[in-house]
């Protein structure tokens, strides 16, 4: 038995009851990514009734199959009216010790008392308006990585129009750009909606061979960035001062107790 849980009042199952439904985006062509994210998914205990499987629009160069796959899922939860729904690609996995488990908690958690549309729970964080430690919330200004976020009731079709952006800026000049990625392009919504990070993250990328850049990869750092690698700012495009390192070391980053 452990004898922390059994004295702990706190839940160590990640809170996924608001959450309708769970669309992973997988290429026919990666059974084995199918098989990986299907387990990552119970391991953080998703029931299998919430689960959809989108077969992923292979394209190339990927970047554009990965633009016009999460347009296609966009327009999917529209039309059906969905959210909250959580969209994960195939390569991502999840921190599921207690630690990482309670920080998710606390942050969707904190979603229920404020307006949000978007809540990344990992991405490459470069710069936010707010920091709330005890709710391990960042507001978001600009970050990357379309890997795990939760999209909320009613706005996908905003997400699925600038996403559809990306898809014509990435093939207007003849030769293909990826400067126009979906989490570039996507800026256009989070700097003036309400879209939120988890810090520490839970979900990141996990290494292995990428289809989009053709050759192995590992981009899990990037996920586990120390708060002084972030630029803060307010509302009205003042830079805030920088967190120290003294600050960042009070915090959990999210590699800590993996």
């Amino acid at each position: 038995m452990d004898l922390k849980r059994f004295m702990s009042d706190a839940d160590f199952a990640f809170d996924h009851g608001f959450i309708e439904k769970v669309i992973y985006i997988n290429l026919k062509s990666r059974p084995d990514r199918d098989d990986d994210i299907l387990g990552v998914l119970e391991k953080i205990e998703i029931p299998y009734r919430k689960i959809i499987r989108f077969d992923a629009i292979e394209k190339t160069p990927g970047f554009l199959g990965c633009a016009l796959s999460h347009a296609a899922v966009m327009k999917m939860i529209a039309e059906n009216g969905w959210g909250p729904v959580l969209v994960i690609e195939d390569d991502s996995d999840f921190y599921c010790d207690d630690e990482h488990i309670r920080q998710a908690n606390l942050f969707l958690s904190a979603l229920h008392k404020r307006e949000w549309d978007v809540a990344l729970l990992g991405g490459n964080y470069f710069s936010a308006f707010e920091h709330e430690p005890e709710n391990c919330l960042l507001s978001l200004k600009y970050a990357f990585c379309a890997n795990a976020y939760i999209v909320n009731r009613g706005y996908a079709e905003k997400m699925m129009h600038v996403f559809e952006k990306s898809v014509r800026l990435i093939t207007a000049n003849g030769e293909p750009d990826e400067s126009k990625s979906i989490d570039v392009i996507w800026h256009d919504l989070m700097e003036k909606d309400n879209w939120f990070g988890l810090y520490p993250c839970i979900a990141y990328q996990t290494k292995g061979f990428s289809d989009i850049r053709g050759g192995p990869m590992d981009y899990e750092f990037l996920f586990n960035k120390p708060l002084s690698d972030l630029t803060f700012f307010t509302r009205d495009g003042r830079m805030k001062p920088k967190v120290t390192e003294q600050e960042t070391e009070k915090e959990t980053s999210a590699g800590a107790d993996v």
